[in-house]
């Protein structure tokens, strides 16, 4: 492996392409969980529902694009080289392996949870 693959992820902005393919999926999550939660009664006084679909939808999307970075960077790490299991290199792919899973899994949980919106109204329980 080079030295500037090692350097590119030795560097803070490599490092935070690491860190947000990692952390996009749990935080687009969370965000689904709390924004549509928050938005039923309001969605529902107005009647426009669409809103709790449209959150869903920016999260899942937010989701994808972390998975989507850490597959860059595993890319980049050169994905089927065999290298030290230690060092920046070592860690650049492990993070970037994680990032992909945490990120693809929870896009899936977050598809999950938008099932039953696309079913059920969340108005009725509200009235």
């Amino acid at each position: 492996m080079s030295a500037t693959v090692e350097e590119r992820f030795d560097e803070t902005r490599g490092v935070a392409r690491l860190w947000y393919g990692v952390l996009a999926g749990a935080a687009a999550w969370k965000l689904q969980l709390v924004v549509n939660y928050a938005l039923v009664p309001w969605a529902c006084w107005h009647r426009v529902e669409v809103v709790n679909h449209l959150a869903s939808f920016a999260t899942l999307l937010l989701a994808l694009s972390g998975a989507w970075v850490a597959w860059g960077s595993w890319k980049a790490t050169g994905e089927g080289t065999d290298t030290d299991p230690g060092g920046v290199l070592g860690r650049s792919r492990f993070m970037a392996l994680g990032g992909m899973a945490l990120s693809g899994f929870l896009a899936l949980v977050i598809l999950g949870q938008w099932v039953p919106n696309l079913m059920l109204s969340p108005c009725d329980g509200i009235h």
